[in-house]
């Protein structure tokens, strides 16, 4: 089954089904399905907004919730506390004994961390992904497809196990390659037949990325001096309307400093706010006897 991020409630988390924990390279691992409506045991993969990758390893990469995105690490946290109730529920097939529900809680590990105060999850990845990632996602917005692998037990603790199953970086914005491509050759483009809607976005521009130096070395002459007047005109700029040298010294240099300083524009994904519940681990005894 493959799911949205932004719609995990169409998750019914009593149709994950967990298999015995077996023991694969020296741990135990209970490998789950997702039973469906008619009967068949599926994968159960979801999709993620755009999270921040803070860290990348040859095993795992990390990456950071917001707070105003963690409809995400709800629908985690909700995981967490059915995989509870159901290693409460299978404790005596699963350690071979009857374990009060205190102490699974305790042993049991969430899969949503905190990192510097932020929520953050920890994804698995193999040896191929891990090439594909490298030098490109650390500190990047990225999108994960993931796949539930199921339930890993240590000697004092267990926890829910998601696997990256492909990605995708997110793509600055860039504004001005737009107008570029809009503007077009306009070299010879007398100045009052300039379309009013190219020189109110080249001044929109400037005035957002903050790349007039840029701008001035690609566009038009006759542009560039169009511009040079409405940015004067709006940020009431008396030297630059007097000057009328039009060039891109006129941009770069007589504009106000709010607007040559930098400030790079990224759009990313947003899914409803929620709070995240983290629950906290306790090491006592180990459930393998």
């Amino acid at each position: 089954m493959s799911v949205d991020g932004n719609m995990n409630t169409n998750v019914n988390l009593e149709r994950i089904k967990y298999g015995k924990p077996r023991k694969i390279d020296g741990r135990y691992m209970s490998h789950s399905k997702y039973l469906q409506e008619n009967g068949h045991l599926i994968e159960l993969q979801i999709e993620t907004g755009y999270l921040k990758c803070i860290r990348l390893t040859e095993n795992h990469i990390d990456l950071l919730l917001n707070e105003d995105d963690t409809d995400l690490a709800s629908f985690f946290t909700n995981l967490d506390e059915y995989n509870i109730k159901t290693a409460y529920r299978n404790s005596e097939v699963w350690f071979n004994e009857t374990l009060p529900l205190e102490v699974i809680d305790e042993y049991h590990k969430s899969f949503v961390k905190v990192h510097n105060g932020s929520p953050m999850i920890r994804v698995d990845i193999g040896k191929d992904m891990y090439i594909e990632m490298k030098n490109k996602v650390e500190g990047k917005f990225v999108k994960m497809f993931l796949k539930y692998e199921g339930l890993r037990f240590l000697k004092q603790q267990f926890t829910s196990i998601w696997s990256g199953a492909n990605f995708d970086i997110e793509r600055d914005i860039d504004l001005t390659e737009n107008i570029f491509e809009e503007i077009g050759e306009m070299e010879n483009v007398e100045e009052d037949k300039i379309p009013e809607v190219v020189v109110e976005k080249t001044a929109e521009v400037i005035a957002e990325k903050k790349t007039a130096e840029v701008i001035a070395e690609k566009m038009p002459k006759v542009v560039v001096e169009k511009t040079a007047e409405v940015i004067a005109e709006k940020t009431k700029t008396a030297e630059v309307i007097a000057d009328k040298t039009k060039t891109a010294e006129v941009i770069t240099e007589k504009t106000p400093d709010v607007i040559v300083n930098d400030m790079p524009i990224k759009t990313r994904e947003k899914s409803q706010s929620r709070k995240i519940k983290v629950i906290k681990t306790a090491h006592k005894r180990s459930i393998w006897q």
